[in-house]
């Protein structure tokens, strides 16, 4: 009987991997990004050109997101990327009223096909 290796995963896998993630899911509100080759195990990096044209590098520790040339962590992306940008954060305002108003109209459309009692 054999068995496969097991697989195991550096701290740099899962701190890249998560930039990565964020960054994707964040697509929306930047003009493009790319993960840096700096990354170490204790940090991955990329570099991000903000919808503004402005480009920027940041990092991901256990500690948070951080503008590399920046003092201040942040819990999330989203944080971060609406701290530094305006266009950024109207963006994702202008997505989630979207959505709110998808939710909306699709609620309002079920009421009315109920029968009345």
């Amino acid at each position: 009987m054999s068995s496969s290796p097991a697989r195991t995963s550096s701290p740099y896998d899962f701190l890249s991997a998560e930039l990565a993630a964020s960054l994707s899911e964040q697509h929306f509100g930047l003009k493009s990004w790319t993960m840096k080759a700096s990354s170490t195990k204790n940090m991955a990096c990329a570099s991000v050109v903000l919808l503004d044209g402005r480009a920027m590098e940041m990092s991901l520790t256990n500690r948070g997101y951080t503008q590399i040339d920046g003092s201040e962590t942040y819990e999330t992306l989203e944080s971060l990327l609406s701290t530094l940008s305006n266009l950024y954060h109207e963006k994702r305002m202008e997505l989630l009223f979207a959505k709110l108003e998808q939710v909306s109209a699709r609620d309002h459309e079920e009421l009315s096909q109920e029968p009345i009692p």
